[in-house]
């Protein structure tokens, strides 16, 4: 996660400043099948070929220390849709 633009960093900033403000943070965060959407500008969100990676990045913020994060994306390339990645 180190190599992500400093501008992609700069989104996740309202999620520090909700763990930060609220002083919470989650033993298990889940994203199940949608992380392979952010970034595509299909739900309102801006086009970000960075997406993705933010959306990684903010749940791993929200993730405590020695938590778990569970990610869980589509790998049927057979079945690959354009409104994923």
């Amino acid at each position: 996660l180190d190599n992500i633009p400093s501008e992609a960093i700069a989104e996740c900033l309202p999620t520090l400043d909700l763990v930060e403000r609220s002083g919470h943070s989650f033993d298990l965060t889940v994203s199940y099948s949608g992380i392979e959407h952010d970034g595509l500008g299909r739900y309102g969100d801006p086009v970000n070929p960075n997406g993705d990676m933010s959306a990684m990045k903010e749940m791993w913020l929200l993730t405590r220390p020695n938590g778990i994060l569970l990610v869980a994306v589509p790998c049927n390339a057979e079945n690959h849709q354009p409104r994923s990645r």
